[in-house]
């Protein structure tokens, strides 16, 4: 089968993470797989590219020309199947698929969706999303909010979950202490809402003094993070790791996982955590409850609120035991629901179906 994917672009992300990785086991099962971006290639675009994959980028440019470059390259191509990322891709790229004869179209919203919506671009999403044989949600809150958003079709809604590969075995881990240590890893940025984090970890660790935090990402909230870190006096208890190709090498050295978003998807660095067996501290924000409720794998506590985060905290040095308890359901969770193989699968069953 020909598989042919649009997206906005391959910058680094959750929704292009999950393209790359689409692509490269699809062409393991022996598929062609093609990536088109409307608006630039990126740096997993480039990644793509070395390895040998088709990458046709159709901008930047009006929306009228990117479709018509669209168009005509998938008519060149002639793709069996058709998925379209995020609601541009769809809005843009589910028209260009139909008329091109791309006989299964299919889309996925890798965001929360959460009202109140944007009608215009909901609108707009609804009437593409009707060129496609199906609307796939990460997680049961995203197919929730996509059934009651404007003029859609919840008939042709379904939830397929993210899925991740496990993580390579560590090495030259982060130097850690005694006590027990905190990862998050994710952009710092808004939706993320990591300064709840660490003023959460500002309260436990004045009566857990040998306690770590490893923040591990970047983004546009670094450096007011790096001024409460400083006002908060956490010291060397807090390490800003930045940007990182071995995120796993941190997951699988520190006790607990913590993310403290107000506004989620269903992140692929929960998943990586308990690929490695580590137990999750999550608010409630998007897919994170039902996955860690579901499994058995942690807490879950109200987004922005660094009390209840402080006592999860808590909770997790008062039991180590059933810490470890955890961290080996939130592995058999994944191993269960959120392979990497489970997700190409789903989608693959999708293709072969329209």
């Amino acid at each position: 089968m020909r598989i042919a994917h649009v997206i906005d672009s391959m910058d680094v992300g959750g929704a292009e993470v999950i393209v790359a990785s689409l692509c490269r086991i699809h062409r393991e099962q022996g598929h062609q797989v093609e990536v088109h971006c409307l608006f630039r290639k990126g740096i997993l675009g480039e990644e793509l590219e070395a390895e040998g994959f088709s990458i046709l980028v159709h901008g930047p440019a009006s929306r009228a020309a990117a479709m018509r470059k669209l168009h005509q390259s998938l008519c060149g191509t002639r793709p069996q199947a058709g998925h379209c990322h995020n609601a541009t891709a769809a809005i843009w790229g589910a028209p260009c698929m139909r008329m091109a004869g791309v006989r299964t179209v299919v889309a996925t919203r890798h965001g929360l969706v959460a009202p109140p919506y944007g009608y215009a671009r909901e609108i707009q999403f609804s009437l593409g999303s009707r060129l496609c044989f199906r609307i796939a949600g990460v997680c049961q809150a995203t197919s929730r909010n996509m059934a009651h958003a404007p003029l859609a079709d919840p008939s042709r809604i379904v939830t397929i979950y993210n899925g991740v590969a496990t993580p390579p075995p560590g090495n030259a881990l982060p130097t850690r202490g005694e006590g027990l240590t905190f990862v998050a890893l994710g952009r710092l940025a808004p939706p993320k809402d990591p300064a709840t984090l660490l003023r959460a970890f500002a309260e436990f660790h004045a009566a857990q003094p040998d306690s770590q935090l490893w923040m591990v990402g970047d983004g546009q909230l670094r450096p007011p993070l790096e001024a409460l870190h400083q006002e908060l006096k956490l010291g060397q208890s807090v390490k800003f790791w930045g940007e990182r190709r071995d995120p796993h090498n941190f997951l699988r050295g520190a006790d607990v996982f913590v993310l403290s978003s107000l506004s989620e998807g269903l992140p692929m660095s929960l998943l990586e955590a308990m690929a490695v067996g580590l137990p999750a501290i999550v608010s409630d924000a998007g897919g994170m409850p039902e996955v860690v409720h579901g499994g058995g794998a942690g807490f879950v506590v109200r987004s922005g609120d660094v009390q209840s985060l402080a006592a999860a905290m808590r909770a997790c040095a008062a039991d180590t035991a059933a810490l470890r308890s955890m961290g080996e359901r939130a592995a058999a969770h994944y191993r269960r629901h959120f392979t990497l193989e489970a997700m190409a699968d789903a989608y693959l069953r999708l293709y072969a179906r329209g």
